[in-house]
């Protein structure tokens, strides 16, 4: 009778104690799925969730170290270090579970993981070796690694590798829907858009995970731009806002929308979507916002006053912004075109020749307005025939229609009228040698 009293004891002591840790386990993977939970539209994670999650898998190693659940817990403090951005944690964690767990389930989710953790502290080449290993060995992440390998590639501006690697691929892979999406991706990234649509339109939008479904959008709203297939951009960026209204990058959605505007030639409507939306509160992506309203007043509008307003609020405001100096280049360019050309109205003669000459400089080298530095230089060349800015301009605008117009005939042209212009001068001199330069480059093609 004593043995049954102290058989059931021990009975009821291991099950109270095998539901203590299953109750720990279960509460760390529950903390862990609320805190990578904002990943899925695009968002940041819950750095506290995270931290509760390692405090409980950590009682799982700490006091039930015989337990079935010590390779889920090594498992599940490696991603949640990895997405607190504690890397070096992160990585022994994925380590001791291969080492000492060689044969665990979950081998394969911790080579992944120790992939994903190398690239994002910036280890891409490491990276690709390790999710090329997984690609090799594991089902359940094969299509996920090659997804990396992809993405690594492409951010490299790689997209004949990663055509290759999309090529190599069984016939059963090249038919996943996520594998089509890739390919479609790549054939976009490397500027073939009816090849990129072959796939695209293949692909099955809602069955991709939210971040890439949300890009899928993008990429097709894209295409249909460049394609100038308004009808299908404009029924795909409506689409991709409406699905996506709760992802942190929606707003990117409609700079699209303003692109789409901007090219049907709505301009003030253009800025006044751009507007609106950075109106709303918690905006996203509202650097690259502010920067097209600049470009658009600045391109389309030649309005340079509002234009270098927006480019000022990034240089003022947003200075983390990756479009920083490029804002900064815009505002110190415009700034001088605003001077320059209330200079260029003076009545000294010198003066004002040399002023309309540097905003034809700045037209082209600071604000590639390629058109507009044509005119100048046009201007400057027959209004001031007798200064040294003429040959300059004409210099200038051999160069322009040589490099931006790829007109050689009217390149050479420009050349020859210095030297018929300006004989037994420096210019004609090196009008002259360039002269030289093309008819060798041609000797040479024949």
């Amino acid at each position: 009778m004593k043995f049954m009293k102290y058989l059931i004891v021990a009975f009821v002591l291991i099950f109270v104690s095998s539901c203590a840790y299953f109750n720990t386990f279960y509460n760390a993977q529950k903390y862990y799925e609320e805190g990578v939970r904002p990943l899925q539209n695009g968002g940041s994670v819950n750095k506290a969730l995270l931290d509760k999650s390692i405090e409980k898998s950590s009682k799982i190693l700490q006091f039930h170290v015989k337990s079935e659940y010590v390779d889920d817990a090594l498992l599940l403090i490696g991603k949640s270090y990895m997405y607190t951005g504690e890397y070096t944690k992160a990585i022994r964690k994925f380590t001791e579970l291969l080492d000492y767990f060689p044969n665990s389930k979950f081998s394969d989710d911790a080579l992944f993981f120790m992939g994903k953790t190398y690239l994002l502290q910036g280890e891409s080449e490491v990276a690709k070796t390790i999710f090329t290993q997984v690609i090799g060995r594991s089902k359940d992440h094969r299509i996920d690694a090659i997804n990396e390998c992809v993405n690594i590639m492409l951010e490299k501006n790689n997209s004949k590798e990663a055509d290759s690697l999309i090529n190599s691929l069984s016939d059963r892979d090249k038919k996943n829907n996520n594998i089509r999406f890739l390919s479609g991706k790549v054939k976009w990234r490397a500027g073939y858009y009816e090849e990129a649509l072959k796939y695209l339109t293949k692909v099955k939008a809602g069955k991709l995970s939210k971040n890439a479904g949300f890009e899928y959008y993008q990429i097709m709203s894209d295409i249909y731009l460049k394609t100038n297939n308004m009808k299908k951009a404009e029924k795909s960026i409506n689409e991709g806002i409406r699905i996506f209204q709760e992802h942190i990058m929606r707003n990117s959605l409609y700079l699209l929308k303003a692109r789409m505007l901007v090219s049907n030639e709505k301009y003030d409507k253009a800025i006044e979507l751009l507007e609106d939306v950075l109106a709303q509160p918690g905006v996203s992506s509202k650097d690259s916002l502010i920067f097209y309203k600049g470009f658009v007043y600045e391109t389309y509008l030649s309005d340079f006053e509002k234009a270098l307003e927006s480019y000022r609020a990034i240089v003022d405001i947003e200075k983390s912004s990756k479009l920083y100096p490029e804002a900064e280049v815009k505002v110190k360019s415009l700034e001088l075109y605003i001077s320059l050309s209330l200079d260029s109205t003076s009545e000294n003669i010198d003066e004002n020749i040399k002023n309309r000459f540097l905003l034809a400089e700045i037209n082209y080298q600071n604000l590639n307005r390629v058109d507009e530095s044509i005119a100048k230089y046009e201007a400057i060349a027959d209004s001031f025939p007798q200064t040294i800015y003429a040959p300059k301009s004409m210099f200038a605008l051999s160069y322009i229609y040589l490099k931006d117009k790829k007109d050689t005939n009217t390149s050479v042209e420009y050349l020859k009228r210095i030297i018929y212009r300006f004989p037994n001068t420096e210019y004609s001199a090196e009008a002259e040698d360039k002269l030289k330069e093309f008819e060798s480059a041609l000797d040479t093609l024949r």
